[in-house]
């Protein structure tokens, strides 16, 4: 189309952004940049979750509520955790499932690696 034209393009890692758009979940948007699929809304909890007293979790390390628009350090922290939880579904304790998400996670994004993809690839588009 033209030269800046993929400034245009709203997709991480090739797949277009879906409608949660990271603006207002900036947990998502940090799930999108560091998925080993890209912007893909099912690779973590969304940013409501942490606002919501009901979903308080101490055996994980949740232990108080945070604004959804939040972007600092505790928020990366818990889309860590939340991200490390999310791929796997067994009877296991707390730790055995962050464990074994986490290996999950780190083994889809070697292979990313494999394929060619780089941290260059994890920001959010421009446009977002």
């Amino acid at each position: 189309m033209g030269k800046g034209a993929d400034k245009s393009a709203v997709h991480m890692k090739g797949q277009e952004v879906p409608v949660h758009g990271p603006r207002g979940k900036k947990g998502v948007g940090l799930a999108y940049g560091t998925s080993n699929r890209g912007a893909c809304h099912l690779q973590t909890e969304h940013d409501d979750f942490y606002e919501n007293e009901a979903w308080l979790r101490p055996e994980i390390g949740i232990n108080e509520t945070i604004d959804r628009l939040a972007a600092d350090k505790e928020k990366a922290r818990l889309v860590k955790i939340l991200s490390d939880m999310w791929p796997t579904g067994w009877d296991t304790t707390v730790a055995e499932f962050i464990h074994v998400g986490e290996r999950a996670v780190n083994i889809c994004r070697s292979f990313n690696v494999r394929e060619g993809f780089s941290r260059k690839d994890d920001p959010l588009p421009e446009r977002l």
